[in-house]
């Protein structure tokens, strides 16, 4: 670029005085059409930026002779318009003189050559916003503030030595023109890749000149960078290949290189070059594409899908931690005896948990594990750590990580924390692909399947099968794709151990068995798992049953868990005689606190088989507060235990044995058959007990009911009549009495339906609804009471349950004479019985129940007798909430109507 600098013609000067005359930049124009910086445009951008920006009009001759002074070289049709721009502003520094350099200044300005031409800075570009009146002069403030950063290629002084070598005599501004010229004259150097050196460390140990690393190792090393920063090597070179062809060119492989290595993992030039040879290409460009793809496979086998048995390199755990600086002796033994004070600080103290103090400070992106030494020393400060500067500073340098800037908080964490294990190297070998694992598969043992009762293994499984329901060919099916009932011997030991679940499991020597009795006989080392389903599941039902309706299946009702397995014997006496003493005497704790034992035990038991465990059966004595000696516990387990558990079903049955309740099968079967041929023969049914067996009861119980409830029985029924006749079939009038709620039961209803039938012939299945709502509506007023405004109504009164309670004549004795004997102590002691129930009446709903009523009684020693106490509660009985309980306002009333006394005495 340096070396394209031409005359000026006659309409170069004709553009230079355009330029000079409206005080603008050359290049400024040409930059909006050169979007990549390559420093060619198109001919007609180039006519267009010297017609609309200078207002030069060109003639072809004119552009003929330009075109062939700045046409590209190797792109035809482009123009070299940089070539154009340093023309021009030759002529405009033409008064620029070049003095010779110092051989000093000639090295300082060669390094600047390659760092320039290899990044493709332009100077005059960088120092042209402060040059207001483009003499090529700035201040020197604004050169420093302007100067292309250089890290690792100059140095602050060498910076102030060229600033020296440019500035103008006697003022304060810099000829950055000059500066520029001087570096274009400078030769390129025979190396122009622009890798960077490695920055000298003292804190790491010098590496030997022979050494020298192999490719495989450099790219190792920088994989192992690239993994443990987490960096996607694929955003360093996209952008350099626009038609994402996977090449880029030499120089541009080397930056997106030099960007990944950074300061953490820093080449030099031969290892850069070394790892360009290895993919590069005939044509002289890298293939990226294969670094990033070895790069992101870091200890891993790409497309394992397809390799399988491929042994991965697994490292060792805390073999990726970033190590610790190592120091000088003197400084090692240092800083060895502060963590020897902080980690007998740290137990002293008890402080536990340091780790997440630090790792509050960790805010940075990906997690980085560091914090800024300004943070480790705010944190040892927070655990009242008192430490020198000189300490601190030590620590600093021995944990921080090769940055400088960040300290690396869990090595130091592991170091005087001994219960962290961050970090820490496991002692374990690794496998690698040279190394095969240690098998720690155990010996198998010795199988001895002959030993094994296949008909007792096989009862086994089917109770298993028919107690948790567990269907045979569920755990086979998906094995055998073909569906012809045979698989191979391991796939059927699988499904048996899929079947059996964490039920009791069958020993190698079993599964060995079942597999010779069930081999398939045309299919060497394949294994007939349809003849086994078929006889396991035989237990539930008969196979084929469709094809013989004669069968007669046997029942399966006697088949349980221990229908196969025995139950422990006890042998020692002294055992059974400790266990039945400890069962007698839970049995009088269930008595005295009557407990509800099983529910506590059917929680543990969700598949409801009657067994739980060992441990969850001591659980739930203790729960139940039933305690026992160790022996004892020992000595019921045997009892009631086998190889599957405790049989609590069992042990509770001696233990609080519950009467069994009657079968009501065949009673309810009989009232259905009778029920069924009291409907063929029209006979009118037995009554309900519970319900009324007369029309007026039914009547009264409804309007009680509509009284209390305040119900419009008329509502019910008029969506059934369309035409408002009055009447609607019996069907309907059922459905409209069970939706009311009125709580009437079957023969109720038909009592009703029968006493408002039609008589009309041919509507005998008709029923006049509102001669029933009318006799209902009676109970609020009287029907035409417009017509008799003399008419006295009388309002209606529920009568009080007690009062419908009926006694037969022996039980109406006993009645009277409790009534009389308790009315002559109430008035001999002048007593106030409503207090006393009070008491128990939380609600004030005037009832309480029998045990309370005995209760009172039983405290004032009035009654004795069982008998008197049951014609008490006969009489007032009361129904609330569907339970019976005893009206003592109505029983007090009376006793001091008889006694002859006020309530109020």
């Amino acid at each position: 670029m340096a070396a394209l600098i031409h005359q000026p013609t006659s309409l170069q000067q004709k553009i230079h005085q355009a330029a000079e005359t409206k005080r603008v930049r050359f290049n400024e124009f040409f930059k909006d059409f050169d979007r990549l910086r390559t420093g060619e445009i198109t001919e007609s951008q180039f006519k267009r930026c010297i017609n609309q920006s200078f207002g030069v009009t060109m003639s072809e001759s004119d552009f003929n002779q330009l075109k062939q002074t700045y046409g590209s070289g190797t792109n035809v049709g482009m123009i070299n318009y940089r070539a154009f721009v340093n023309s021009l502003q030759n002529g405009r520094y033409k008064k620029v003189s070049i003095t010779s350099l110092s051989s000093e200044m000639f090295q300082l300005l060669k390094k600047l050559k390659s760092h320039f031409d290899f990044r493709g800075v332009n100077l005059s570009d960088c120092f042209e916003d402060f040059d207001k009146n483009n003499s090529g002069l700035v201040t020197e403030s604004q050169f420093w503030r302007c100067f292309p950063s250089i890290p690792y290629v100059l140095s602050n002084s060498e910076i102030s030595d060229i600033i020296r070598n440019y500035r103008q005599a006697g003022t304060n501004l810099v000829s950055y023109i000059k500066f520029q010229k001087d570096v274009e004259r400078i030769p390129l150097a025979d190396d122009n890749s622009g890798m960077r050196p490695i920055k000298p460390d003292s804190s790491l140990p010098p590496v030997a000149p022979e050494r020298v690393l192999s490719t495989q190792q450099i790219l190792d090393k920088v994989q192992l960078h690239v993994y443990k920063d987490g960096i996607r090597t694929t955003e360093f070179f996209i952008d350099h290949d626009k038609l994402r062809s996977g090449y880029i060119t030499k120089n541009q492989f080397i930056i997106g290189l030099n960007l990944i290595c950074g300061n953490r993992c820093q080449l030099t030039r031969d290892e850069g070059d070394k790892i360009v040879e290895r993919y590069i290409g005939s044509d002289g460009r890298v293939c990226y594409r294969d670094f990033c793809f070895f790069m992101e496979n870091a200890f891993n086998v790409p497309h394992l899908e397809k390799n399988p048995t491929a042994s991965i390199y697994r490292p060792k755990t805390g073999a990726l931690a970033p190590t610790v600086n190592k120091l000088s002796p003197e400084d090692e033994a240092h800083v060895q005896q502060v963590l020897d004070l902080l980690k007998d600080f740290v137990t002293r103290r008890r402080i536990t948990m340091l780790y997440p103090f630090f790792k509050d400070f960790d805010r940075g992106k990906l997690f980085s594990r560091g914090v800024t030494k300004a943070q480790f020393r705010r944190l040892l400060n927070f655990f009242d750590v008192d430490l020198s500067d000189k300490d601190c500073e030590l620590i600093c340098k021995k944990f921080e990580e090769p940055n400088g800037t960040d300290v690396n908080y869990p090595a130091f964490v592991q170091a005087i924390d001994k219960d962290y294990e961050g970090n820490r190297e496991s002692k374990e070998r690794s496998s690698t692909p040279l190394e095969a694992p240690r098998s720690m598969t155990p010996r198998s043992p010795k199988l001895q399947p002959e030993l094994v009762d296949i008909a007792k293994l096989r009862e086994r499984l089917q109770c298993e099968v028919k107690v948790y329901g567990v269907r045979v060919c569920e755990h086979f099916k998906d094995f055998d794709a073909l569906k012809s009932g045979s698989i191979s011997k391991s796939l059927f030991k699988r499904g048996l151990a899929g079947m059996q679940g964490n039920h009791y499991n069958l020993t190698p020597s079993e599964l060995e068995a079942l597999s010779v009795y069930y081999r398939d006989p045309k299919i060497s080392g394949n294994v007939r798992w349809s003849d086994f389903e078929r006889d396991i599941e035989r237990v539930i039902t008969e196979r084929n049953l469709e094809k013989k309706p004669l069968f007669r299946v046997t029942p399966n009702n006697h088949i349980t868990l221990n229908s196969w397995d025995k139950e422990t014997e006890i042998g020692d006496e002294e055992e059974r005689r400790l266990g039945e003493k400890a069962i007698e005497r839970m049995r009088e704790q269930i008595a005295q606190r009557r407990i509800m034992t099983q529910p506590c035990f059917q929680d543990f038991d969700r598949h409801n088989c009657g067994y739980v465990r060992v441990n969850q059966f001591a659980q739930g004595l203790s729960y139940l507060g039933l305690e026992s000696t160790e022996a004892e516990r020992k000595a019921i387990n045997k009892m009631y235990g086998d190889s599957k558990g405790i049989n609590y079903h069992k042990f509770f049955k001696d233990l609080d044995p519950v009467a069994p309740e009657p079968p009501k099968y065949e009673k309810n079967l009989s009232e259905m058959v009778q029920y069924i041929k009291y409907r063929e023969t029209g006979n009118e049914r037995l009554l309900n007990k519970d319900g009324c067996k007369t029309v007026e009861g039914v009547i009264e119980k409804i309007k009680e009911t509509v009284m209390k409830r305040r119900i419009r029985i008329l509502e019910f029924f008029k969506d059934y009549d369309k035409l408002k006749s009055g009447r609607i079939t019996k069907t309907n009038f059922k459905r409209a009495l069970d939706l009311s709620g009125l709580s009437l039961t079957v023969d109720e209803i038909d009592l009703l339906a029968k006493k408002y039938q039609s008589q009309v012939p041919g509507r005998e299945d008709c029923v006049y609804y509102h001669h029933f709502n009318d006799e209902i509506e009676s109970i609020f007023t009287v029907k035409g009471l417009e017509k008799s405004p003399t008419a006295q109504v009388v309002q209606y009164k529920i009568m009080p349950a007690w009062l419908k309670n009926t006694l037969s004549k022996p039980i109406q004795e006993v009645y009277n004479s409790a009534m009389e004997h308790l009315a002559r102590f109430v008035k001999t002691r002048r007593m106030q019985l409503y207090p006393m129930f009070e008491d128990y009446d939380k609600c004030r709903n005037g009832t309480v129940t029998y045990s309370q009523f005995r209760r009172v009684l039983s405290i004032l020693s009035l009654i004795a007798d069982e008998v008197e106490f049951h014609a008490l509660e006969e009489q007032y009985k009361v129904n609330v909430g569907g339970m019976n309980v005893f009206n003592y306002l109505a029983f007090c009333d009376d006793i001091y109507e008889i006694a002859k006394l006020n309530k109020l005495d």
